[in-house]
């Protein structure tokens, strides 16, 4: 069972507000992507499009918990832990941006990025008392299940 912390909504927010940019930054990677290999642009595309509405489902749960008086937070969603996500993806931009990222390798990246915690395990991290934020995370991990899915299939299939 996943070990959680009570946090503040304050506390809980400003995490929330790194997911947040962590999915628009995997989006940017995936747009870069769909530019640089342009074979396989529709399935970049589309996970990128994804990763955008991502980002404003964490906006909506973000939003939905200015009524709570505190949430329940994955011990392993610490802020120094998202911010050197960031920057590992940040570091992948810059790469791809400067041709120095092989296509095969793009793939893995991005099967990687669905298969971290804060996607797969997403569902996990939180325990807050709404259903509409349960709803909006179970969606969430259903299309994030679907992703590496997706991946991994066009890795077999195609690389």
């Amino acid at each position: 069972m996943e070990q959680k912390e009570k946090k503040t909504v304050e506390a809980a927010i400003e995490i929330f507000e790194h997911l947040e940019e962590i999915e628009r930054r995997v989006a940017w990677f995936y747009e870069l992507c769909s530019q640089q290999f342009p074979q396989d642009e529709s399935l970049w595309k589309e996970i990128s499009h994804d990763e955008i509405r991502h980002a404003h489902m964490i906006q909506e749960m973000k939003n939905r918990l200015s009524g709570q008086k505190s949430i329940e937070v994955s011990s392993k969603l610490r802020l120094p832990v998202l911010k050197t996500f960031v920057h590992g993806i940040d570091e992948q931009i810059r790469r791809l941006e400067s041709g120095g990222l092989p296509r095969k390798n793009a793939f893995f990246i991005a099967r990687d990025l669905e298969n971290t915690l804060f996607e797969r395990r997403f569902h996990e991290a939180f325990s807050v008392d709404d259903p509409g934020f349960s709803d909006l995370i179970a969606k969430f991990r259903a299309e994030t299940d679907r992703h590496y899915r997706v991946l991994e299939d066009y890795i077999k299939n195609n690389l």
